[in-house]
């Protein structure tokens, strides 16, 4: 029994190195013969086929040449697995990262959730606003509970009024 750590069935290398064992078949050629042909040793073509080495890319790459075969045939098809939806907002996103200015950012999301989702807008605003401000709004929200006056906060905590 060998001890050679194998190729993840699950994985891209392994798909790969089925569908270039598939051409083989296809061309009805015996190791030996594949290898020739593609230029690899035919010691790697045994140990592609038994999971023990993935195949290289620049490998592949010139395999696929040398059997005038397109390099897309090696790939499995791309399948859609995102719905439309989260297409639109993947989109969205991307398009988003492009504005370098993050306070125009931070208005076309605001427009953009409030179109979406029909959010109030002040609810919003209140979310993407810089933690100081936030800060200052809790801060002013305590004064307001205790009764207290701006001068009185300031005095008492040592910092300048207003």
């Amino acid at each position: 029994m060998s001890t050679e750590k194998k190729i993840d069935t699950d994985s891209l290398c392994y798909y790969i190195t089925q569908k270039v064992k598939n051409v083989r078949f296809e061309l009805n050629s015996t190791q030996a013969e594949f290898a020739e042909k593609t230029g690899v040793a035919k010691s790697l073509i045994g140990k592609y086929e038994r999971r023990v080495h993935s195949i290289p890319p620049k490998t592949l790459e010139e395999m696929a040449k040398k059997l005038s075969k397109d390099i897309e045939n090696f790939f499995p098809e791309s399948t859609n697995c995102i719905s439309s939806e989260d297409k639109k907002s993947f989109d969205l996103v991307q398009t988003l990262k492009r504005i370098k200015d993050w306070k125009a950012r931070d208005a076309v999301c605001v427009l953009t959730r409030f179109l979406s989702e029909g959010i109030q807008i002040s609810k919003v605003t209140e979310e993407i606003r810089p933690i100081s401000y936030q800060m200052v709004q809790k801060a002013k929200g305590w004064r307001f509970a205790r009764g207290r006056t701006q001068m009185e906060v300031a005095d008492k905590s040592g910092m300048p009024h207003g």
